[in-house]
C-alpha cells in the first residue's frame, strides 16, 4: 500500500538512517532456536564419543550456524526494508511473503521482530492507511473490516474506520454503492443482476448490494 508523502519521506528518512549504521545485530533465538537444536545433538555426541574431536566439531559446527542464521535474519531484513522503502507493508503479509520466499519461520519472526522494533513495520500504520485506500477507492465496509481481519487487526480499534463510521450510517452505505453504478453503469441485459454482482465485488454487504441494484435497475429501466 502506497504511503502519503510525508509518512513514506519520514520511514525513508528512517530506513537510511538504519542501513547507515556500522552494524545491526541480530538475535536469533527462540523458544527453539537452530543453534540450540544443533548443539544440543553435538553435546548429545559428545558425551558418546567422548573425545577432543567432538569438542573442536562442537565449537565450529555452532559457530557456522551462528553465523548462517545471522545471514539468514539480515537477508530478511533488507529484504523487508526494501518492500517498506516502496510501501507500507502489514507483518502478516510480510510473513506469508518471507516464508513464501523460502525463509525459516524462526529467521522471519527475527527479521519482522527488528523491523518493528524500528519502526519499520507498523501494523496499526498500516490498519490507518488501508481504511483511507479503501474508501477512496468505495469499498464497502464489509470488505474493508474483514481485510483488516485478514491481517490481525481488530477493526474496531482503527480510528480512521470508527470516526467514519461514527459519521455515517447504512443510509450513507447505500448511497456510496448508488454512485459506485453511476459511476461505472454495469452493462448487462439483466441490469440488475449486473448491479449487484458488482456491489459485490466491491465488498458491500449482501442487503446493500440487493436493495442498491434493485433501486438502481428500477431507476435504468427503459
Amino acid at each position: 500500500m502506497s504511503l502519503n508523502n510525508p509518512t513514506l519521506e519520514a520511514l525513508r528518512k528512517r530506513i537510511a538512517e538504519i542501513e547507515s549504521a556500522s552494524d545491526v545485530s541480530f538475535d536469533t533465538t527462540s523458544s527453539t532456536p537452530a543453534q540450540t537444536r544443533t548443539s544440543s545433538s553435538l553435546y548429545q555426541r559428545q558425551r558418546e564419543n567422548n573425545c577432543t574431536t567432538c569438542k573442536e566439531d562442537l565449537h565450529v559446527s555452532c559457530k557456522q550456524d551462528e553465523d548462517k542464521d545471522n545471514k539468514s535474519a539480515r537477508a530478511a531484513f533488507q529484504k523487508i526494508v526494501r518492500l517498506a522503502n516502496h510501501s507500507e507493508q502489514a507483518s502478516a503479509l510480510l510473513r506469508k511473503r518471507l516464508i513464501r520466499d523460502g525463509f525459516e519461520e524462526d529467521t522471519v519472526q527475527c527479521a519482522l521482530s527488528r523491523a518493528i522494533d524500528y519502526g519499520i513495520v507498523d501494523d496499526r500504520r498500516y490498519a490507518e492507511m488501508l481504511v483511507s485506500s479503501r474508501l477512496n477507492q468505495h469499498k464497502g465496509l464489509e470488505s474493508i473490516r474483514r481485510e483488516l481481519e485478514d491481517i490481525g487487526v481488530d477493526p474496531d480499534t482503527v480510528e480512521t474506520l470508527q470516526e467514519y463510521e461514527e459519521y455515517h450510517d447504512e443510509y450513507d452505505e447505500r448511497e456510496r454503492a448508488y454512485d459506485v453504478l453511476l459511476k461505472r453503469p454495469p452493462h448487462s441485459k439483466n441490469i440488475r443482476n449486473s448491479a449487484y454482482r458488482k456491489l459485490i465485488q466491491k465488498g458491500f454487504s449482501v442487503s446493500v448490494a440487493a436493495d442498491v441494484a434493485r433501486k438502481y435497475a428500477k431507476d435504468h429501466e427503459s
